[in-house]
């Protein structure tokens, strides 16, 4: 078992407060997306699903094939992040995109930090129970 700090030493006003953070964070990124991309935030978010699937369908394809259909599925997991990253470069978009990821980072982490001072225990309670007479 984990030793745990004890409850005296755990604010709950902090936890409050990074939990707000996490959220004003993250309404901040999608608000920049919105007011910088306009109505190409929408082709923003289409290449980067589209690259995004493109990548876990390669690395499916590597995993699952062998010979040529599993390095022709090793080519598509690596070119497919080089496009987006060069389609956004060519849109001129991707500050935006690296701004909107360290947002998110920042957003992450103060929720993490806030779920980890709420003072619960880390898990369930569990009891002891006898073994089954007849499982079947």
């Amino acid at each position: 078992m984990a030793l745990r700090e004890p409850m005296s030493t755990r604010d709950p006003a902090a936890a409050r407060w990074l939990a707000r953070l996490a959220f004003a964070t993250a309404a901040a990124v999608v608000v920049l997306l919105l007011a910088v991309a306009g109505r190409r935030a929408a082709a923003l978010a289409v290449v980067g699903a589209v690259g995004l699937t493109a990548c876990f369908v390669g690395g499916w394809g590597f995993l699952a094939y062998r010979g040529v259909r599993r390095w022709c599925a090793a080519a598509l997991t690596l070119a497919a992040p080089v496009t987006v990253v060069a389609l956004y470069v060519r849109a001129g978009l991707l500050w935006l995109v690296l701004v909107c990821a360290a947002g998110w980072l920042v957003a992450g982490v103060a929720g993490r930090a806030a779920l980890g001072r709420t003072g619960r225990p880390d898990g369930p309670v569990e009891y002891e129970t006898p073994s089954p007479r007849r499982p079947f």
